[in-house]
């Protein structure tokens, strides 16, 4: 038997050794890891590219889920508050009916009386909060101190709105026409300057929220500001129910003379602005249903991209075990091979080669 003692092809040899076990302990990691690598360095530059791109989708993704599973809760709560102000304010229009054809006097303080219930439990319902913040606010801070927040105490309506109706009738000496009453309560209750931040508290700000990205190409905006069109809110559903609901509850004959006819004939025509008043408050409460399907169709959305992702990502990190076992098989035969040949080129048994 001939030996070649070549020095270069026993270098070229041992090279070729030596990415075959580079190539083996690459193998064995994978294996051992499930993993194409455990970081990025260990990916061709186009697949390293692709992995980081995945998985920043991914944390996107998941962000975006963890938005809408909040603003899920708020648009349920604004749902369920805008029925019960609807319930009542339909309650409050009943009662307006009894008032306008009252036979005594005693028996329309009884119904105001109800009606200033009504009143509370309305503004109770505005001022429901979701983890400490009110979604009527518009996405408002409350750093007004008030307890009643965005919405002001029926106490406070009240008492400003008797207050300006005794001003306008000149402490009951004048009799009120009815167009005299609503202005006195526009004064109190309305939408901008004064008028407005008598009922409307919200605190620093009250412009309503800018929209929420639940996707990557898709904003919604789920806050419902109680804040009416005239200062940027989007509807004046509220301020109809709250001018309303103080008509009902705080408007008394004294007003107009103490005639209980005109004071009746006053409170039929209250009946209308509370029906207008429903209809707002539907027409918010469509816009809120509409947000709140929006939210559940980019859920399922964004829960079947992320399957998909979450396949790519596999595809892309992961190693097919069954292939890198039979790849590792055969690279221990090579480099078996390998061994060899380079222990006869060295004129050496492998045994002694490898001792």
């Amino acid at each position: 038997m001939s030996y070649i003692n070549s020095l270069s092809q026993t270098q070229y040899l041992m090279s070729q050794i030596q990415s075959q076990q580079t190539q083996l302990n690459t193998l064995s990691d994978q294996i051992s890891s499930g993993q194409v690598s455990t970081n990025f360095s260990g990916y061709s530059p186009a697949a390293g590219r692709l992995s980081i791109a995945l998985r920043a989708q991914l944390e996107r993704n998941t962000t975006y889920a963890n938005t809408i599973g909040t603003l899920t809760q708020t648009t349920a709560v604004v749902a369920n508050s805008l029925t019960d102000v609807q319930d009542t304010l339909s309650s409050l229009k009943a009662t307006a009916t009894k008032l306008a054809t009252a036979t005594t006097q005693d028996n329309g303080q009884a119904l105001q009386i109800s009606a200033t219930s009504s009143l509370q439990s309305i503004i109770s319902a505005l001022n429901v909060t979701v983890d400490g913040q009110s979604p009527f606010s518009g996405g408002a801070v409350n750093t007004s101190g008030q307890t009643n927040y965005p919405i002001a105490s029926a106490d406070t309506i009240g008492t400003l709105v008797k207050a300006a109706l005794n001003t306008a009738s000149a402490g009951g000496t004048i009799t009120l026409t009815d167009a005299q009453v609503n202005a006195a309560i526009a004064g109190v209750i309305g939408a901008s300057g004064t008028a407005l931040t008598n009922w409307y508290v919200p605190g620093t700000t009250g412009a309503p929220s800018q929209p929420v990205q639940i996707a990557d190409d898709r904003t919604v905006a789920a806050s419902v500001s109680a804040l009416p069109v005239a200062s940027g809110g989007s509807s004046d559903a509220v301020l109809q129910t709250l001018q309303t609901a103080a008509a009902i509850a705080y408007v008394t004959p004294a007003d107009f003379g103490g005639s209980l006819q005109l004071y009746q004939s006053y409170i039929a025509s209250t009946i209308k602005p509370a029906l207008g008043a429903v209809q707002s408050l539907s027409e918010v409460a469509a816009t809120n249903g509409t947000v709140e399907s929006t939210l559940q169709n980019q859920l399922t959305a964004n829960q079947a991209q992320t399957t998909i992702i979450t396949n790519s990502v596999s595809s892309t990190e992961e190693v097919d075990q069954a292939q890198a076992i039979s790849k590792l098989d055969n690279l221990q035969t090579q480099l078996q091979a390998s061994y060899e040949v380079t222990a006869q080129l060295k004129g050496l048994s492998l045994a002694a080669y490898l001792g």
